[in-house]
């Protein structure tokens, strides 16, 4: 049996179960989301699933290129205490898991699937089940679990717990969780685990704890092989001088029994290997380790206990990873060769970690090791479907059937025809580089690709991790010249992460859709500058919105008379607020703005005035807060004057963190007048350009 292409939200339990004598199964393609019940406590039932099986004669299953999200229930974390009648009360995190096999018979592969989640939805363990200390358990044998893109859990990202016999674990890269891949118990053996990466560890909420390799020598004894693996130590979010790793690399929670290690970088800040009991059988060497416990003895003779250096560009982004060492790292060139585990060494020796330099990037999640363009009945089908209509939260083809690349955009009209700009995530993307596009349209319906109008490798050395977000372009009149501003940002020079620039950029070009040449880059009036908006009121000034973090607030700008620079600061708006966007409609100015929350949605505010200097208003909901703006944030307000009508349009950004480029819009026209501003429920919509009148469908 095949289940391909299945979007399926708000199971009542399970988003899909398997039932008794079920073998011979692929599970591909499908987006799993708002599963699980909610306990009596408000938290989630253990164990609810994306993916749930019960029997134990379950055989040969596949769960490949799923995207499992967002469940219904939350799970408690490590300090938090769950209370229920008739039971003790428990730290241990309970609630919602994605795949979940109990006691199996196994031969089973799951592999380049993407789970993530938020704060408020987070699991017990992403991959898992009971029965851990037993012959059995998950995935019981004969199973590989790979390619995988894993994020937050409260306890195990990968808990392959009971027989492990002949189970293999490799590729998988996991942040946002307690403990990396959990092997207490490995009764049978043997298992290995290889070439995967751990990002950012935490027991609770800003607590940054964990370990990569959960041991324990209960009913313990099978061979556990771990090589090539890497723990980062990704920086703090709050810019202090703690990284967020992994705490401790193999030995976490239990003793230690009968494990072997080479080539692994433990770049951790405890202890590398923690051996709680004396490990007769345990041989741990080559290995590049840190940490502040002693090896144990007899261990480790030709290891590595150094730090190591990245090459540049290291990162994670759109599920491709560059974790190579620089050839002037401790462990470059100095692995222990493996036959069938390093045979791609491109140096006089493998080098020590998941990826070998000079190797391409590693990927993982849905789109991982797959073709990045569609083939042709997917194009014609796309257009077919978009044509003269626009659905929100949907994938919007553009005339060649590709979903528009035009992210934290932003439009400007010029005669009949619409130019819409914004940040191309596309998966094929040159890594170094960022990326705008332009799209034309005449009825903001359909939309043609004209060029990637900006195509700029770091153009300041402002570092590997340099970001580019919301461009925004501007058509200069008396210059005629056209000139995009974008927001600029990453860490400062020595620091290893963060959005600590906080500066526009500015680019200019002769015509609207042409090559686009950057110029320079400052912070407005000397303030910081985050999230960037552009606003164009009717006697045609030209205004900058951008976010000032330190001021808790938003500045509205007037630009230079060239443009290339911000002339006045016409207000701060003393709200926290990002994304801001402007229209002035019946004398009254009105502005959108969305709160500090990253990448996550929130609910949206507005607020009114009778001139840009202000006074504003009180800032109140443009949606039903719990719906978080329908899962969108604000980018721009697009005015169409008809000769009937005057029609506002929100313009918003459905952010897909892990899939940037599959990252979706939500536009909709605004129930907008007298001082009152209301997003509706969104639906399929069309707009007549001419008579400015839009037909929603209910």
């Amino acid at each position: 049996m095949t289940l391909r292409g299945l979007i399926l939200k708000n199971a009542q339990q399970d988003g899909i179960r398997i039932f008794e004598n079920c073998h011979d199964i692929v599970i591909e393609n499908c987006d799993i989301s708002g599963w699980g019940r909610i306990a009596e406590d408000g938290w989630g039932k253990d164990y609810d699933a994306a993916i749930y099986s019960k029997d134990r004669a379950l055989t040969r299953v596949i769960v490949q290129r799923n995207y499992m999200h967002h469940p219904r229930s939350n799970s408690n974390n490590w300090r938090q205490t769950r209370t229920a009648p008739g039971k003790p009360a428990s730290n241990h995190p309970e609630g919602p898991q994605t795949v979940v096999f109990w006691d199996s018979e196994g031969n089973h592969v799951i592999r380049y699937n993407t789970v993530d989640s938020d704060d408020d939805h987070e699991y017990n363990d992403v991959f898992g089940a009971g029965a851990n200390f037993s012959v059995r358990g998950f995935p019981n044998r004969d199973s590989d679990i790979y390619g995988n893109l894993l994020s937050h859990c409260w306890d195990d990202a990968i808990e392959s717990e009971g027989a492990n016999c002949n189970v293999r674990i490799w590729g998988n890269y996991v942040s946002q969780c307690y403990v990396g891949i959990a092997c207490a118990s490995t009764s049978l053996g043997p298992l290995y685990v290889w070439r995967n990466v751990s990002g950012a560890m935490r027991v609770a909420p800003g607590q940054w704890s964990g370990g990569f390799l959960k041991t324990s020598d209960n009913l313990g004894g099978g061979r556990i092989f771990v090589f090539h693996n890497t723990i980062l130590q990704p920086p703090s979010p709050t810019g202090g001088p703690d990284t967020i790793g992994a705490q401790q690399g193999l030995g976490w929670g239990g003793a230690m029994v009968n494990v072997t290690s080479r080539n692994n970088i433990l770049h951790v800040t405890r202890s590398a290997i923690r051996n709680q009991k004396t490990d007769s059988l345990g041989d741990y060497d080559y290995d590049l380790y840190s940490g502040r416990s002693a090896i144990p003895a007899g261990q480790e003779v030709h290891g590595i206990k150094g730090v190591p250096i990245y090459a540049e560009g290291s990162g994670l982004r759109d599920g491709k990873g560059q974790f190579p060492l620089a050839p002037t790292s401790p462990g470059y060139d100095a692995a222990l060769r493996l036959p069938n585990f390093n045979d791609n060494l491109a140096g006089q020796g493998p080098d020590m970690g998941a990826h070998e330099a000079g190797t391409p990037p590693m990927e993982f999640g849905v789109e991982a090791h797959r073709p990045q363009r569609p083939s042709s009945s997917e194009i014609a089908a796309n257009a077919l479907v978009a044509a003269y209509r626009i659905q929100p939260g949907e994938i919007w083809p553009d005339d060649r059937g590709r979903h528009i690349q035009a992210h934290g955009g932003g439009i400007i009209k010029l005669g009949d025809t619409f130019y819409w700009f914004g940040e191309d995530r596309s998966r094929d993307n040159e890594r170094g580089k960022r990326y705008v596009s332009c799209y034309a349209s005449k009825n903001l319906m359909d939309w043609t690709f004209r060029n990637q109008v900006l195509k700029l490798a770091d153009p300041e050395q402002f570092g590997w991790a340099w970001v580019l977000e919301r461009p925004k372009v501007f058509y200069n009149t008396k210059t005629r010249q056209y000139v995009m501003y974008m927001h600029i940002d990453g860490p400062m020079p020595g620091e290893g992460g963060g959005y600590k620039l906080a500066r526009v950029g500015v680019a200019t070009c002769a015509t609207v859709d042409g090559d686009y040449k950057y110029l320079k880059s400052f912070r407005p009036l000397g303030q910081e500058s985050r999230d960037i908006g552009q606003f164009i009121d009717d006697d045609g000034s030209a205004y900058l919105i951008f976010e000032d973090r330190p001021a808790h607030g938003f500045h509205i700008a007037k630009l230079s008379d060239d443009y290339l620079t911000v002339e006045k600061d016409v207000c701060l708006i003393r709200a926290p607020l990002e994304g801001g966007a402007v229209v002035h409609l019946n004398g009254l100015y009105y502005v959108v703005g969305s709160a500090l929350t990253g990448w996550q949605p929130n609910p949206n505010k507005y607020a009114t005035a009778p001139s840009l200097a202000g006074p504003w208003s009180e800032f109140q909901d443009i949606a039903p807060p719990q719906t978080k703006t329908y899962g969108s944030q604000s980018t721009m307000l697009v005015k169409v004057v008809g000769t009937k009508t005057t029609t506002v349009v929100f313009m918003g950004d459905i952010w897909k963190p892990r899939t940037q480029w599959d990252s979706r819009y939500l536009w909709m026209p605004l129930e907008i007048g007298v001082g009152k501003l209301w997003l509706p429920e969104p639906h399929e919509w069309t707009i007549d350009i001419e008579t400015g009148a839009v037909t929603i469908q209910k």
